[in-house]
């Protein structure tokens, strides 16, 4: 198989990466927080989304943003990944606070459309 071929499919290049570490499926995918099965799961998609390869990335001890540097320029503007309980609640505040904010701003100007400045 070309290595640009596999280069395009992504759960291929996990799953030669994988075979070539040295290490067993099984520890991968477990150290990468997956089961055994998943991992055969995830070996079958072609898109496989890049947030999944970097948990193995970090289980392997492999950079694939040597494969993929267009991953690495998107992953750096992600937001950061929720780690407590409490950033996780800060999170939901934010979110909650940016809905209702909204929903009050919508329900406005609908009032405004339907029944003026009364």
């Amino acid at each position: 198989m070309k290595k640009e071929h596999i280069k395009n499919h992504k759960g291929q290049l996990l799953d030669s990466t994988v075979r070539n570490s040295g290490m067993t499926i099984t520890a991968v995918a477990k150290a990468a927080g997956y089961d055994r099965s998943t991992f055969y799961n995830h070996i079958k998609e072609d898109k496989l989304p890049y947030k999944i390869i970097l948990r193995y990335g970090k289980a392997l001890k492999h950079d694939f943003s040597e494969e993929y540097p267009e991953e690495k320029a998107a992953k750096a503007s992600d937001a950061k990944e929720i780690i407590s309980f409490e950033d996780m609640e800060k999170e939901r505040d934010y979110w909650r606070d940016k809905y209702h904010a909204l929903a009050d701003r919508v329900l406005d100007k609908l009032t405004k459309e339907n029944f003026g400045d009364l």
